[in-house]
């Protein structure tokens, strides 16, 4: 999976294309073999008036899960706080930021920001005592759904 080509992107591209799947294909071709595409004005248009975008550093976000902490006393994750960030620095208006994860997934930023470890989920009490197991894979569609007859 190419966590970096959502299937939300295409979708929206799909959209912004006037729902015109001949061209979204083409404009995915184009991304896959150069890297790149370009974008009429009139898809790149739609797309500007749904989404505002900002580049947020590792210093902001370290200084936003301080600040958040600080303020609010929550402890946030580092995508988190680059939402936060970017939200403030956009929109003057009140925006509802949607936490992506927990900070426990980020002990070393977040400590790295508060000074202190994020507190672990209950849940996930006593699995790093758990025996870690592995199955090595050929890199093939075959070789998983083999692996997966044999261990089902």
């Amino acid at each position: 999976m190419d966590i970096q080509i959502s299937s939300n992107f295409e979708r929206l591209l799909f959209d912004a294309c006037g729902r015109d799947a001949d061209k979204v294909n083409q404009l995915m071709d184009d991304l896959k073999s150069n890297g790149e595409f370009v974008l009429d004005d009139e898809p790149l248009t739609y797309i500007r008036k749904l989404f505002s975008a900002k580049r947020v550093d590792t210093e902001q976000t370290l200084n936003t899960i301080r600040s958040v902490y600080e303020q609010e006393g929550w402890i946030i994750d580092p995508h988190t706080a680059v939402g936060v960030a970017a939200a403030e620095e956009i929109s003057a208006q009140p925006v509802i930021c949607l936490a992506t994860a927990d900070a426990a997934k980020f002990p070393a930023a977040v400590e790295r920001a508060i000074n202190t470890s994020p507190p672990q989920p209950k849940a996930l009490d006593g699995i790093f005592d758990k025996e870690t197991r592995c199955l090595e894979s050929e890199p093939s569609s075959d070789s998983v759904k083999s692996i997966i007859r044999q261990h089902v």
